[in-house]
């Protein structure tokens, strides 16, 4: 009878832990830890250059300058590398602390995690703000994720960090937007920072000292659907209006006029009055033509530039740049060379 009682008991004592161990693989399969799926960030092939957002030197704008690095598919992580390294030219301004650096960089869905140093919470709010900005226009086009989060020592930003009212303590959407001016920022705010219901316009101007094109964007709220003609005609339009506040080189626009702009077979004929071939010295016309071409061809559907004035095709400007074929824009944005 004991013997039999002693078994019962043992019997007893399986049965339970068979059921504890069944219940914490149910708990675990429940609730699976999220950083378990997390992936590299890679590209579907290799790139041999990226574009990398610094500061203008006078730290009013983003500015991208574009370099060759050895071939790889993990573009994103080089490129976050060289952001954090600091800008290889003295018209940028680094924005990270010199000791920052990136401890993991991975994706978890549709989002991607930076995990940087505690260095980086040794910069004022003004500038982690900006930081956000550059990790997102350097980062995120390499990738083929919707937001982003910043970790540092894989610890979330402070809840009080906000960008524009919003929160950069979780997950930041991905905008293509770069150095947008103060009302696009409402706009873009008014709208819970989405795209949604907005025309985006990207056109180009030189920074301050006239050695690098940034790139600005503005927000139209409308429900109007542009075509490329007219896309490039209001984006040709910001760029005859200046933005006031300094951080761009005054270019003689004010003598220009508006152009006639007309699409065909992806070629956008641009005609200008006789304003176009005055002399305004070569770096100068070549600035102006530059940001004409690349704020034009930004524009989807269109492809080239033929510059024509009073309806006609013309030989060259004043200081002899070549007006009589279509002009496209080289497609390294303000390249450099890095050692």
């Amino acid at each position: 009878m004991k013997k039999s009682v002693l078994i019962f008991v043992i019997f007893i004592i399986l049965l339970l832990v068979a059921l504890i161990v069944v219940k914490c693989v149910q708990d675990g399969a429940s609730e699976p830890d999220p950083y378990q799926s997390r992936q590299p960030v890679v590209s579907s092939g290799e790139k041999t250059s990226v574009t990398v957002y610094y500061l203008s030197a006078d730290q009013l704008y983003l500015l991208p300058l574009t370099m060759d690095i050895p071939a790889t598919t993990a573009p994103a992580q080089v490129a976050m590398e060289r952001l954090l390294a600091g800008s290889p030219v003295a018209g940028a301004v680094d924005l990270f602390p010199n000791d920052t650096k990136l401890i993991n960089l991975f994706s978890i869905g549709d989002t991607v995690y930076l995990d940087l140093t505690a260095d980086f919470l040794l910069m004022t709010d003004a500038e982690i703000l900006n930081a956000a900005l550059a990790i997102s226009a350097t980062v995120m086009p390499l990738t083929d994720c919707g937001d982003f989060v910043i970790l540092v020592e894989g610890e979330n930003l402070p809840e009080d960090l906000q960008l524009n009212g919003l929160s950069l303590s979780g997950a930041i959407p991905y905008l293509p937007v770069v150095n947008l001016s103060e009302s696009s920022r409402r706009l873009l705010s008014g709208h819970d920072f989405s795209l949604e219901g907005l025309t985006l316009l990207r056109y180009y101007l030189p920074e301050a000292s006239g050695q690098y094109l940034l790139p600005l964007t503005t927000l139209l709220e409308d429900a109007t659907e542009y075509s490329a003609a007219e896309m490039a005609q209001l984006a040709v339009n910001e760029l005859l209006s200046p933005p006031e506040g300094g951080g761009v080189y005054l270019l003689p626009v004010a003598n220009l006029g508006v152009p006639r702009i007309e699409v065909r077979d992806g070629v956008a004929y641009c005609d200008f009055g006789e304003s176009l071939l005055t002399s305004y010295g070569q770096m100068i016309e070549q600035l102006l033509i530059q940001c004409l071409v690349r704020t034009i061809t930004a524009q989807e559907g269109i492809e080239a530039v033929q510059f024509t004035v009073n309806g006609e095709i013309v030989g060259q400007t004043a200081s002899g740049i070549d007006l009589s074929r279509p002009l496209t824009a080289d497609p390294a944005l303000n390249p450099v060379q890095v050692n």
